[in-house]
This record gives structure tokens, C-alpha cells and sequence, in this order.
């Protein structure tokens, strides 16, 4: 477990002194330290002069060796994906590693939820997104956010939270939804599963890989109208996939550019 020293100001005597922080934990080296993870307490630190308590967040990169994924917890980060080009080339075994970046405390925790669950964030992500506009619909209020709770497999079932302008509000549906969205992922997410570095995969991003696969689908349906006498299904979802690809790339570049 790396840690590092920082100078901070205690905001009880305005005292400055040296903490010790851990930008990068492993938690199959050191799984100790978990529950100071999950609880936030790692944030938390004690003033040696005053002995009053105050909370720092500080950037955490989170790695499962054992279920093989890394959470980049990055206070108020606005980019979809960045790129660690030392760590890329230093280790090359990356590439089989689920990378992730959150810009929040509760999406990290909930992030770690998820994939400790041995479930697809980005099918979990196009499933909140259907839940939430029945939620929505339903009780007529705005959402503020929505949180994965749980995922039952024996009961057919997988759940939400979300924070309403009503209050609280839990939503669960069948694992359908979850298997369907995992299917819009496997027919439309592969250049964004194919990408180096730590992507941020939220609510924007699964409103965007819908559009694309609707795109899609209206497109498969445009090739099969036009290619009667060539209907083969490889050809046309290659050339589909293609055309989808290139566009994704070029909306990629003019966001980043």
C-alpha cells in the first residue's frame, strides 16, 4: 500500500502540519483496510496539535487484483477517460483489467459495489438509466441521483435507490432488463471496451450507448431493406459496426479536442 505526505491547514486552529495519505490501494495485498475504504474513514484525520478532526479527499486509485478491476477515485473530474501512459507501459497485463473513474465518494463505493457483485457496470448503468425513467414516469418527481443496491439472481431480481425532489425512493425489476442491457453492450460498447486508460462510465454514457444502439438498429434495418438480394448478417453488421465506430470517434475527438 503506497502513501505519500501532504501539508494541510488543521480548519479547527489553522495549524499546518504533514498527513499521511494512500493515493493507491491494493485490496487483495492489504484487504485490512476495506472497511476505512467503504466507511470513508480513510479521509478522515486527526489534528496533532488541536486533536480535532477534519476530512481531506484526495485522489484513490482502488485495485481488486483478485476480480481484476481498478476504481480511480478523482474528486470533480470532468473527463470521460484518461490515460496513465507509465502505467499502461509498465504494466502490460492492464489491458485484461476493468479500469474505471469516478468523480464522486458515492460513485466510488457504489462503483466497487458492482464490480465486487461479478456484474457488467455498463449493463448496469443502461439498466438504471430504464429504471429511473419508470421511477420517474410513476411518481411524477425529478431524480437526483441513482444508486445500484442490490442484485438477487435466485429471486429474478436487481434494485435501485434513487434520490427524488419526493425523497428517497427504492425500485427493483427483473434481471431481464439487466441481460437485455448486456445485450446492447456486447452488440454496440466494443470500441469503448477496447479502450486503454480509465473511462468513466455513468448515466451520460449510457444515454450516449443507447442513441448508438438505436443508431444501430435503425441502420441493420436500412441495410436490410436496401440489400434484399444480399441479406448476409456478418457483412452487414461489419459494415454497421464500422460505420458506428467511425462516428463514435469522430464525436470522441471533437469532445476532447
Amino acid at each position: 500500500m503506497e502513501f505519500e505526505t501532504k501539508k494541510v491547514t488543521c480548519p479547527h486552529c489553522q495549524k499546518q502540519q504533514n498527513i499521511v495519505v494512500y493515493p493507491s490501494i491494493n485490496i487483495t495485498l492489504n484487504p485490512e483496510i476495506k472497511d476505512d475504504v467503504i466507511s470513508a474513514s480513510i479521509f478522515t484525520k486527526l489534528c496533532k496539535y488541536c486533536g480535532g478532526s477534519f476530512e481531506i479527499r484526495h485522489p484513490v486509485l482502488y485495485n481488486d487484483m483478485e476480480r481484476r478491476f481498478l476504481v480511480y477515485y478523482i474528486p470533480d473530474i470532468d473527463s470521460s477517460r484518461i490515460i496513465d501512459t507509465a502505467l499502461e507501459e509498465d504494466y502490460d497485463s492492464l489491458k485484461y483489467v476493468k479500469r474505471r473513474i469516478v468523480p464522486d465518494y458515492d460513485t466510488f463505493r457504489e462503483k466497487i459495489h458492482i464490480l465486487e457483485s461479478g456484474l457488467d457496470d455498463m449493463a448496469i448503468e443502461i439498466t438504471k438509466l430504464a429504471v429511473l425513467n419508470v421511477v420517474k414516469k410513476k411518481e411524477d418527481c425529478e431524480i437526483i441521483k441513482g444508486t445500484f443496491s442490490f442484485c438477487y439472481q435466485e429471486k429474478n431480481t436487481i434494485g435501485f435507490e434513487f434520490e427524488t425532489s419526493n425523497g428517497p425512493y427504492c425500485q427493483s425489476t427483473r434481471m431481464e432488463v439487466y441481460h437485455k442491457a448486456e445485450y446492447i453492450v456486447r452488440k454496440t460498447a466494443g470500441l469503448d471496451s477496447s479502450m486503454t486508460g480509465f473511462l468513466k462510465i455513468d448515466s451520460n454514457w449510457a444515454e450516449n450507448m443507447l442513441h448508438r444502439f438505436k443508431v444501430r438498429e435503425e441502420k441493420r434495418r436500412q441495410y436490410l431493406e436496401q440489400e434484399k438480394e444480399n441479406t448476409d448478417p456478418i457483412e452487414i453488421a461489419l459494415s454497421i459496426d464500422s460505420e458506428i465506430m467511425n462516428e463514435a470517434q469522430t464525436d470522441r475527438s471533437k469532445t476532447n479536442g
